[in-house]
């Protein structure tokens, strides 16, 4: 009789833990002496934080990696809405991301 636990939206729990692995990597970095490598670990966390916040919102992610992309999106193309039946992961032209990452993380 007590509550049940909330269902969790497995592509949007995967990024959110990838994004903090990133954050984590970048503090590690960040110790004295400073890497320039944490950079690329913020913009990877910031990156996949925002995934996360698209597929909430049930828009489509890209493979943009531009942060004001992805947070103002293109315009006259934003929102673009999930195809349905999808769940999160789209397009199957060739990129540096393996299908399995896009699948992984939801990321068309």
């Amino acid at each position: 009789m007590g509550v049940e636990p909330k269902k969790t939206n497995k592509p949007i729990a995967k990024l959110l833990h990838a994004a903090g692995l990133d954050l984590d990597a970048a503090t590690r970095l960040l110790a004295e002496p400073p890497n320039d490598l944490a950079a690329n670990h913020l913009q990877q966390a910031a990156e996949k934080i925002l995934a996360a916040v698209r597929l909430h919102r049930g828009l489509l992610n890209t493979r943009d990696h531009d942060l004001v992309l992805l947070i103002d999106g293109r315009p006259g193309g934003e929102p673009r809405p999930l195809p349905d039946g999808t769940h999160g992961v789209s397009g199957s032209g060739r990129s540096s991301r393996s299908r399995r990452t896009r699948r992984r993380f939801a990321i068309a």
